[in-house]
């Protein structure tokens, strides 16, 4: 099945990187310009997304899976942005396989998920959003050493693993900037949290608003429709 995204032609077969929320918010939230890592990029949503928001913008996505490359190759000739972006089969844990300090920002939709322990289809999906196979300290290395000094780097992560993902970030030397918090309703917990983080920034945190889901009656609120392009 082909979904239209914010003007992106997208096909996946797998469910695991289906057009999710967190993504979504993650494409939002993220800036858009110059040149972009995107580290786990699966089938391409996100960087997709931004380089069609932004004319200007180039992406090039890290993906482990060679499955999910191929996708997000397709995707990209199918929403005539091939020239703007591009995936390589990469291994974000083996920091010597990456260039160093090549790209402005970086983007990433973490495998944050407990592994299945299934076979077959349950082993890539495994692969694909299992922490084991990039946690929050490998990731935010990758990020340090994509990203050029003074670039920044936007994540998603469930809300109840912020402080480790704050941790990792500084620890790579990065200074978390800019949070939002994103809840299913006013009054309920966030359940995701997105974060921008300055490689070698000062300190210094702007907490923005939250992005609410569903209004009290349980319809959808137009900031969300707008953020699903729906």
């Amino acid at each position: 099945m082909t979904e239209t995204i914010h003007g992106v032609k997208y096909t996946t077969r797998y469910p695991f990187y289906r057009a999710a929320a967190d993504s979504l918010a993650l494409a939002d939230f993220a800036p858009a310009r110059g040149s972009i890592a995107d580290l786990g990029c699966g089938a391409g949503l996100i960087g997709l997304i931004l380089c069609a928001r932004e004319p200007g913008c180039r992406v090039t996505g890290f993906e482990l899976l060679s499955e999910a490359v191929a996708e997000a190759q397709e995707n990209a000739a199918a929403s005539g942005l091939s020239g703007r972006f591009s995936a390589v089969c990469r291994d974000l844990r083996d920091l010597s396989s990456l260039p160093a300090g090549c790209f402005d920002a970086a983007v990433s939709n973490p495998p944050y998920h407990p592994a299945s322990g299934g076979r077959s289809t349950d082993a890539l999906r495994d692969r694909a959003r299992c922490a084991a196979f990039l946690p929050p300290d490998a990731l935010c290395a990758a990020a340090a050493r994509l990203v050029r000094m003074g670039g920044d780097f936007s994540l998603v992560c469930p809300a109840r693993l912020l402080a480790v993902y704050f941790a990792a970030l500084q620890a790579a030397g990065f200074s978390p900037k800019h949070l939002r918090f994103v809840r299913h309703r006013a009054d309920a917990s966030a359940s995701l949290a997105l974060i921008s983080a300055r490689r070698g920034g000062g300190a210094g945190l702007e907490i923005q608003p939250d992005q609410i889901v569903t209004d009290p009656d349980g319809s959808e609120t137009a900031a969300w429709r707008a953020v699903c392009d729906r």
